[in-house]
Formats: structure tokens, C-alpha cells, sequence
């Protein structure tokens, strides 16, 4: 009888394990399915277009900051991006009046980001274009 009751103890103890690492991968399931459909939204909720470099500065650290705007209908919307720590606020002179796509929230323009660094388009998914290759060569391949 005894040895039954500690068979009886032993299942118990092991089936709750296992329905604790059941309710942990249904956890984890939900979490990933929800960054990956949150993703998703974003990018059928998004529009790219030109921006222009307005004006630049720098951080604590030397370390470039790029004003932006660009415009959406007849409203225009103005950014600011950075630090870039690869990129030393000497060399504003390379952005400076030239144009750069920017990402933005087509509900919420306001809601925008420069796509300017390697690191930039691969948040997004979005291949680096041929026609911004000097920026990697200049400063990310070191």
C-alpha cells in the first residue's frame, strides 16, 4: 500500500512538472506570436520617403545627431536621429542638405525614424541600398 501511495506521489509530483513546462512554452508562444504580428502591423502601418538633413549636432561623446523633415501631403514633419557613435560630429559636412529615407507611421507621421545606418534598414527588413554604401564603407567597416 505504501509503495502505491509513493507511486501515486511521484506521478503527481512529475505531471506537474510537466504541466508547468507546458504552461511556460504556451507563455513563450504567445509572447513570440505577439512581437511577430506587432512587427507586421508596423510595417503594413509604415510608408518611406525622402527626408532632408536640416541641420546636425552632437552628443555628450562627440558622436553625430541629424536633424530632419520631410513631408507627408502638404504638412511638413520634422525629426532628429542619433547619436550615430560611429560617425564623429566633424563629419555633419556628409549629410548636411542631402536627402535620406525616413520611415514613418502613416496614421502618425510625427512617429519617424532615419534610415541611414546598415544597422537602420536591417531593423526594418529592408535591404541596404547600393546608393548609401559609402556610409558603410566610410564608417561601419573599420
Amino acid at each position: 500500500m505504501r509503495d502505491i501511495k509513493e507511486k501515486i506521489k511521484s506521478f503527481m509530483e512529475k505531471r506537474s512538472i510537466i504541466l508547468q513546462l507546458i504552461g511556460i512554452a504556451i507563455i513563450i508562444g504567445a509572447f513570440i506570436t505577439m512581437v511577430v504580428k506587432n512587427e507586421d502591423r508596423f510595417r503594413h502601418r509604415t510608408e518611406i520617403c525622402q527626408a532632408i538633413i536640416i541641420s546636425s549636432g552632437n552628443s555628450y561623446k562627440g558622436e553625430l545627431t541629424l536633424d530632419y523633415e520631410f513631408r507627408v501631403g502638404n504638412k511638413i514633419y520634422k525629426g532628429a536621429a542619433g547619436p550615430y557613435t560611429k560617425i564623429p560630429s566633424r563629419n555633419y559636412s556628409d549629410f548636411q542638405g542631402k536627402s535620406f529615407s525616413v520611415i514613418y507611421e502613416k496614421n502618425k507621421p510625427e512617429n519617424s525614424g532615419l534610415l541611414l545606418t546598415p544597422s537602420n534598414f536591417e531593423r526594418y527588413n529592408i535591404p541596404y541600398p547600393d546608393s548609401l554604401k559609402w556610409i558603410e564603407k566610410k564608417y561601419f567597416m573599420k
